[in-house]
């Protein structure tokens, strides 16, 4: 046998004796202990929350940062609509309405925004 093989094999053995031991650790916890352990898990998910959803207050104020750093005009932005239907999955389409212009804005990670004026 060559020594690549015998080593994988050591590898393998010890990957099992790993999981076996991971097992072993939980039932000598018991279900009790098992248990205040899985729930702290979930507590501790309960804590951090759901990601932040695109729909809030603060993105107009960050989207109109966006295309103002492309040299558009966006004064005191009044909302941000996303663009449910034209939106994809890595870019947001988003109607971006401020007190002087109304903007189409997708964003597109690591790039520069798309933006069309509306009005």
């Amino acid at each position: 046998m060559s020594p690549l093989y015998l080593e994988s094999a050591c590898a393998v053995g010890r990957g099992l004796r790993q999981e076996h031991d991971a097992v072993s650790w939980a039932r000598t916890l018991g279900p009790g202990l098992a248990s205040v352990f899985a729930l702290s898990l979930g507590a501790g998910a309960a804590l951090v929350g759901p990601p932040a959803h695109a729909d809030e207050p603060m993105s107009a104020e960050i989207i109109a940062v966006q295309i103002r750093d492309q040299g558009y005009a966006c004064e005191d932005p009044v909302s941000a609509v996303r663009d449910r239907q034209l939106s994809r999955p890595d870019e947001a389409d988003w109607v971006l309405h401020c007190k002087n212009a109304t903007y189409r804005v997708r964003l597109i990670p690591d790039m520069a925004a798309d933006v069309k004026r509306l009005d």
